[in-house]
């Protein structure tokens, strides 16, 4: 067997490169380009696809603009998104007004004051919605992350600096994260807009709860225990004006000039969660919001009701979700009627 000696190792000269490989790096590179140019077409064909599905907030509101006409909208926090549902209100007004007003739970978890803002500045926009509820609670109080957009950041350095050219050029850069996996597989709620009502996105059990039957019968009985308390708003009364009172009465403002019919709504909490938000200083802040904003606030928090009802102590359970959604459904058919 010929084996290669030291000194022929030394003195073996470079091989010249053939015109084929020459050829193969080309073509490589010129497939890679076309690859790249592809998906950049791709990204600009179908904006509104990859450029919510990052953000949940920009999800829900996405869907619910490619959506058949949805009069009736719901936000909040988790408490809203697993406490309410689309099909059993959609079911109950039917039933009340005989009309069918179709429904959609916009809801999520880690909402704050300006994810609530950027999403009511976008819905307004959708001619069909006629009335929006939207929860009251200390999760939508928090201030959260200002820059969720990935907007009006100071750059800080070169690096910073070229990646926010290249956004402003190129969708592939900007909307880069879209094409994660456990972020793709969302495109599918957006495309099958029309066959989600929001409830069962991101929502605690709501395999289970497919499986449940919704034979559940509201007698008057538990009608009376799920009234919820009214707090009245009181225009004579001079409003404290603080940061979420401000954007509550700018909601106000927005929904009154577009002819949309506002309810706000403080969700169920059980007797140990009460302690920390039915005391007297949190139904200061929610008459102050009343007061200034005009709106009287359904008040459901403060209800004696039982833990069967709850899954911990702020989120309702699949019992507790549908007695929310017909109490609801019931105030919000009194509206119309």
């Amino acid at each position: 067997m010929y084996t290669i000696k030291k000194n022929e190792l030394l003195t073996k000269k470079p091989t010249i490169m053939r015109k084929r490989d020459k050829q193969k790096i080309i073509f490589y590179f010129l497939g890679l380009a076309l690859f790249f140019l592809s998906l950049e077409g791709f990204f600009r064909i179908f904006p509104d696809i990859f450029s919510n599905l990052t953000e949940r907030v920009k999800l829900k509101s996405a869907m619910y603009m490619r959506r058949k006409p949805t009069p009736i909208l719901f936000y909040g926090s988790s408490r809203f998104k697993d406490g309410i549902s689309p099909k059993v209100i959609t079911k109950r007004l039917e039933n009340t007004t005989t009309q069918q007003y179709e429904s959609f739970n916009a809801a999520i978890t880690g909402t704050d004051i300006y994810r609530l803002e950027w999403f009511v500045k976008r819905v307004v926009e959708n001619k069909n919605l006629k009335i929006f509820i939207l929860e009251i609670s200390p999760p939508m109080f928090v201030e959260g992350d200002h820059g969720f957009e990935n907007k009006n950041q100071d750059t800080e350095s070169v690096e910073d600096f070229l990646s926010e050219r290249l956004k402003e050029n190129f969708s592939i850069v900007e909307w880069r994260k879209s094409l994660k996996i456990n972020i793709l597989i969302r495109s599918a709620a957006l495309l099958g807009a029309n066959y989600f009502e929001g409830s069962e996105l991101f929502r605690r059990g709501a395999v289970s709860d497919f499986f449940k039957s919704d034979k559940i019968k509201m007698t008057e009985n538990i009608k009376i225990s799920w009234t919820p308390q009214i707090i009245k708003a009181r225009t004579n009364n001079d409003a404290v004006v603080s940061k979420e009172t401000k954007l509550y009465q700018d909601i106000s403002k927005i929904m009154q000039k577009n002819r949309i019919k506002l309810f706000f709504v403080i969700p169920p909490l059980t007797i140990k969660k009460q302690n920390e938000e039915c005391n007297k200083s949190e139904i200061e802040k929610y008459k102050n919001i009343a007061n200034a904003t005009g709106v009287n606030i359904f008040n459901f928090g403060c209800l004696d009701l039982e833990e069967k009802y709850f899954i911990d102590d702020s989120h309702l359970s699949h019992l507790g979700r549908h007695y929310f959604s017909e109490i609801l459904a019931i105030k919000i058919a009194e509206s119309i009627l």
